[in-house]
């Protein structure tokens, strides 16, 4: 089977001591290409180093949406500029969260700039992977009014509604390895289109173990479950997915 894991953040401290063997077991698993995601500039900074090393890791660069509000706009400008520069496979991790920033000020000044990031996507013609925690329906109407069509929600928690809205996009939907457990992926999986579905871990977080650290590794796990959904082998699904991923990012 050859696996994908779209979202992921190896370059995070919790992979210090044992990137290469996570890499092993990724690879002994099936995955084929691991997008870790940028979440400030010392982050993009760490992945394309990595990406660089191993053929498997790909750069996805973008800053997280809390991390967004604490930067200069001189010091935004200048990220914006890298990223524009290396020519990632995707702008991620971007969005927004309203749970993490409740004052307006702040809320709109993260929209102001996830504005920028959806445009630099346009330009670059690459696929955005989207933070949008307690602020879906935002991230949705702001996505909407850009017309970008290379999407990916990522771990997306809002409403059948907004899923849908989703759908009716042709975006796509990242799963995470939680699903083993999380009533919510296990119904997005169950009621969209596995040709909109793409597979993820949020490593180290999102473990389908409880306690544990998560990795690349287990997508194996989710490819597993997604077919007991959907009534299909795990080959099958596997297959379906990966050409999902080829079509949005290759």
């Amino acid at each position: 089977m050859h696996l994908i894991d779209v979202h992921c953040h190896l370059d995070f401290k919790e992979f210090a001591a044992d990137l290469n063997e996570t890499l092993e077991r990724a690879h002994a698993a099936g995955i084929r290409h691991i997008i870790i995601n940028g979440t400030d500039a010392a982050s993009n900074t760490r992945i394309l180093e990595l990406a660089k090393k191993h053929s498997i890791i790909k750069a996805a660069l973008g800053i997280y949406p809390t991390n967004i509000i604490s930067i200069t706009a001189q010091e935004f400008e200048t990220e914006l500029s890298r990223i524009e520069r290396e020519a990632p496979i995707a702008i991620g991790e971007v969005g927004l969260d309203y749970k993490e920033t409740t004052a307006e000020h702040e809320q709109h000044l993260m929209r102001e700039r996830f504005r920028a990031f959806i445009a630099l996507a346009q330009r670059l013609n690459i696929p955005l992977i989207i933070h949008s925690r307690k602020a879906e329906e935002d991230c949705i109407a702001m996505l909407e009014e850009a017309k970008a069509r290379k999407v990916v929600m990522h771990c997306f928690s809002g409403k059948k509604r907004l899923i849908q809205r989703i759908i009716d996009n042709g975006w796509s939907l990242s799963i995470p390895t939680s699903i083993v457990r999380a009533e919510h992926f296990q119904s997005i999986v169950a009621t969209q289109p596995l040709s909109r579905l793409l597979t993820e871990t949020d490593a180290p977080f999102l473990s389908p173990h409880r306690e544990a650290r998560n990795e690349p590794a287990f997508i194996v796990e989710t490819i597993k479950k997604i077919a007991e959904l959907k009534g299909q082998t795990p080959e099958e699904v596997a297959d379906q997915i990966y050409m999902n991923y080829q079509r949005l990012f290759l």
